[in-house]
Parts: structure tokens; sequence; C-alpha cells
């Protein structure tokens, strides 16, 4: 029979590949965000962990949904393109992972309560 110890320090081993599988999430998102986010099960085997471990130790670390930080990041990137360049916003839209522009435009209302078009935008080059 295995002592505490040996129980602990192999809990501890566990947690850790766990901890290091949903950073390693974190930053596989924030690489991906002009495609479709998968699903949790095919996020859970790619990084091999279990799906419920991948979904609650990512709202335990992050504080957030894996889908509400893929969407919450998609749109401040966008926010920022929107600011910086004079790149089209329904180009904007699609190079942020939307599928369409009224998606795009509903989600960025929703979360930043005004219009991507109401954002101040650098003149074009010419």
């Amino acid at each position: 029979m295995r002592s505490i110890n040996d129980r602990l320090s192999s809990s501890k081993i566990r947690r850790q590949k766990e901890v290091t599988s949903i950073q390693n999430l974190h930053d596989y998102i924030l690489s991906h965000l002009d495609e479709p986010l998968p699903t949790l099960h095919y996020l859970a085997q790619m990084f091999a962990i279990e799906d419920h471990i991948l979904k609650n130790g990512f709202r335990t670390l992050f504080k957030t949904s894996v889908y509400n930080f893929y969407q919450e990041e998609r749109l401040k990137r966008a926010h920022l393109m929107i600011r910086q360049t004079s790149v089209s916003l329904k180009e904007i839209a699609y190079l942020n992972g939307f599928k369409g522009y009224l998606n795009f435009y509903k989600a960025f209302k929703k979360r930043f309560g005004y219009k991507p078009s109401d954002i101040s935008r650098p003149e074009e080059d010419l």
C-alpha cells in the first residue's frame, strides 16, 4: 500500500501537469484567434487532459470559461485593429475568426456598448 506522502506527491505531479496543460490551452487560444474554437472535448484530447478538469481548471486559473476567454480576446484584438489600421471592418471581423460581419457586429456592440464604426480610425493610405 502506498504511503500518504507517495499519494500526495503523485497528486501534486498530476496537478502540475494539469496546470501546464491548461496554460498550454491558454497559449493555443491566443495564437489561434482567427480560427473557430474546437469543442472542449477535442481541446481536452489535444492537451491530454480530461474534459471536466480542462473546463473547471481553466475557470479556476483564468476566472472565465474557455469560450468567454476566446470571445473576449478576439473582440479585444478586433478593437485594437479597428483603432490602429484602415483595414475594412468586414475584413477585421474575418481576421478575428467571425463567420460574418453581423455576428461580429452584435458581439462587439454587446461587449463594448458601441458599434465598431463608432471608433475613430486612421486615415486610409493613399
